[in-house]
């Protein structure tokens, strides 16, 4: 997207056909050649690729610079649930102690965040 393609109008064989379209895209040998699903359109959905376009506008000549910026959405989104519960539980009138279930269990962080 930061190179003006829309992932979902172009097939990555359509544009690896091209070779000077790929090359204006910046799809080098080794790119094409890692991607796991080059017959297919994109398999994300437009939040992902929103937050992906994000990721490498912020950072675009650092992969963990892009890394950073899609975990800090998922860390954004992870409190929003935390708050999101919490309301539940206030509405429901059910004991707040049960936040501390979800907040607290460390096996959430680590899949979200550190995965």
């Amino acid at each position: 997207m930061v190179h003006g393609v829309n992932p979902f109008a172009s097939l990555p064989t359509e544009i690896w056909a091209n070779q000077e379209l790929a090359n204006s895209y910046g799809l080098t040998e080794a790119l094409y050649t890692g991607l796991n699903s080059p017959e297919y359109f994109t398999i994300y959905p437009p939040v992902n690729q929103l937050i992906f376009y994000l990721a490498a506008l912020l950072s675009p000549q650092s992969i963990s610079g892009a890394v950073f910026v899609m975990k800090a959405f998922v860390f954004a989104a992870e409190v929003g649930s935390l708050f999101l519960i919490w309301k539940l539980l206030k509405a429901w009138n059910l004991p707040l102690s049960r936040w501390s279930i979800y907040a607290f269990y460390p096996l959430v962080f680590i899949e979200l965040c550190g995965n």
